[in-house]
């Protein structure tokens, strides 16, 4: 059985119908939580290598377009203006969490 989370663009998400947190991910980074949900347009964003990943509800999904954006371009663009010597916690992988915001 394959547990990785299914591909999903913002505009695509789902509404989540209860179901529990994807199994097989307890080993994967910490999970950020929106401080203004708001603004947040995803209930909860982790990363698992440079892929993003997104909770709509309590399903979780992999990122691979915002509004219209592909999210390869989206972490390309943070990573050239956000550069950063931390291997743990990159800062950009911070604004990309962080500044994604429903509109």
């Amino acid at each position: 059985m394959d547990n990785s989370p299914s591909p999903v663009t913002a505009d695509q998400a789902p509404p989540a119908a209860g179901a529990a947190d994807m199994p097989g991910t307890a080993d994967l980074p910490q999970t950020i939580e929106p401080a203004d949900s708001r603004s947040a347009a995803f209930n909860a964003v982790r990363w698992d290598g440079e892929n993003e990943q997104v909770r709509v509800g309590s399903t979780w999904y992999e990122l691979v377009a915002f509004d219209g954006v592909p999210a390869g371009q989206i972490i390309q663009f943070a990573k050239d203006n956000y550069p950063d010597s931390d291997p743990v916690n990159p800062l950009w992988k911070k604004r990309v969490t962080e500044d994604l915001v429903r509109c």
